[in-house]
């Protein structure tokens, strides 16, 4: 068994195609070097983040998109678009053989890291639970993958009184993994809804009352760097394990840096369908 390395990154505020190939470069150095990264991150500008199988054009205006200043990135996970704003986006990469905690499958892992996450809601005084199956079975159907993230609940992820509160995303390549979502932190006034194509199949009221932030939730307004330290601690807690704060590596730094020219930034990977 290789080597296991745990470490915790904070990569602030970014643009898309930084944040998106960084977290497949952590992907990388979990299959290459075994190392587990949790990564917390942020968005400028505001972007829409479409899942690999998505088709652009069939998930969000461009016109609209251009004229409000949002970007538009594909990610290498699957799942469906979210608007990335006043969020908080976390990354999570492991290597199973190195560290068998993380689970056999991709159903334990969205369980694992949900109960992680799960820790870190109750840290800051929030009991929220993960989406029940039942719901899940309900809310898809046809065209499923050009709808909207937050429309909707996939397994594992996480919901206080019925609305959803973070969204993730998960891609598995042999015995590594990343998983990356988002944790809503408080009123976004840039609304997915209105980037929408304009056939899109979706009720307006249906995706804004069917999700929810911290900020609603507790009252007052959040201190990111509370938040930031209580996910932290609170991976330490549920793994066992101590997450110690680093940052890229200029190896990493490099890799990011080819990603975003020669793949995230380009449109033949972003129209790549």
């Amino acid at each position: 068994m290789k080597e296991q390395k745990c470490r915790f990154i904070y990569t602030g505020v970014n643009n898309p195609y930084f944040n998106m190939a960084v977290d497949e470069v952590l992907l990388n150095s979990a299959k290459n070097r075994s190392i587990t990264t949790l990564r917390l991150y942020e968005w400028n500008p505001a972007t829409v983040s479409i899942g690999y199988f998505q088709a652009v054009k069939k998930t969000a205006d461009l016109n609209k998109c251009d004229r409000a200043g949002i970007k538009i990135v594909r990610r290498i996970t699957g799942g469906r678009a979210v608007l990335h704003n006043k969020e908080l986006t976390y990354s999570f990469c492991g290597n199973l053989t190195s560290f068998p905690e993380l689970g056999r499958n991709i159903s334990e892992t969205y369980q694992q890291v949900s109960s992680a996450l799960l820790l870190f809601l109750m840290d800051i005084g929030i009991k929220a639970e993960c989406a029940s199956q039942r719901r899940i079975k309900e809310s898809s159907g046809k065209a499923y993958y050009n709808m909207p993230c937050f429309s909707s609940f996939s397994r594992y992820e996480i919901s206080f009184q019925g609305k959803k509160l973070i969204g993730s995303a998960q891609r598995r390549f042999e015995d590594s993994f990343l998983q990356h979502g988002s944790i809503l932190l408080n009123e976004n006034q840039l609304k997915l809804i209105d980037f929408l194509p304009l056939d899109f199949p979706l009720e307006k009221n249906k995706l804004d009352k069917n999700f929810i932030y911290i900020e609603e939730i507790i009252g007052k307004k959040v201190d990111k760097q509370i938040i930031i330290n209580s996910i932290n601690r609170s991976f330490n807690k549920f793994f066992l394990k101590d997450f110690n704060k680093e940052y890229l590596t200029d190896e990493e730094l490099k890799e990011t840096g080819e990603l975003i020219r020669n793949k995230y930034s380009s449109d033949s990977w972003t129209f790549k369908f």
